[in-house]
């Protein structure tokens, strides 16, 4: 089975990227990594996660 993800997706707008990075590392004892944003107007970062574990199946 499957380990799921605990949260699916949340946005958190910040001035100062670096330092929310360090902020939430610490604080989430994880490692962000950089995220594509397809508009290229931003920079985005997530923690790993299983996309699949997303998936539902369809009856």
């Amino acid at each position: 089975m499957t380990k799921m993800n605990a949260v699916g997706w949340f946005d958190i707008y910040v001035d100062d990227l670096d330092r929310a990075v360090a902020f939430y590392e610490a604080m989430l004892d994880g490692k962000l990594e950089p995220m594509g944003d397809p508009t290229g107007e931003s920079q985005m970062m997530s923690f790993p996660a299983e996309m699949s574990a997303y998936a539902q199946a369809v009856p």
